[in-house]
């Protein structure tokens, strides 16, 4: 299944069909692949930021390791607010869990 999606994913991003593999990655459970199609081809940062806090918090980190150098230049005060929210999570009730 996993040879799939993916190869779903590589031929509908490659089609340039960006939405049609943002479905498929969702349905998916894709996270990685859903944050990098809205980041790295359609560009939508708030969006993918809101995804990023809906996601388990351990997840939710890798993510913000990998893609918050593009987030920071484009959604600073947002990207700053999940890292900090990230940061402390251990020590409140995270919102993100």
């Amino acid at each position: 299944r996993r040879f799939d999606v993916e190869t779903a994913l590589r031929v509908c991003r490659g089609a340039g069909y960006h939405e049609h593999a943002l479905q498929v990655a969702w349905r998916a459970g894709e996270h990685e692949w859903y944050l990098r199609i809205l980041l790295e081809d359609v560009g939508r940062h708030q969006e993918a930021l809101a995804y990023m806090q809906a996601l388990p918090p351990p997840t939710a980190r890798q993510a913000v390791m990998k893609y918050g150098k593009v987030l920071v230049e484009h959604k600073p005060e947002e990207t700053t607010a999940l890292c900090i929210q990230l940061a402390t999570c251990h020590l409140t009730t995270c919102q993100t869990a």
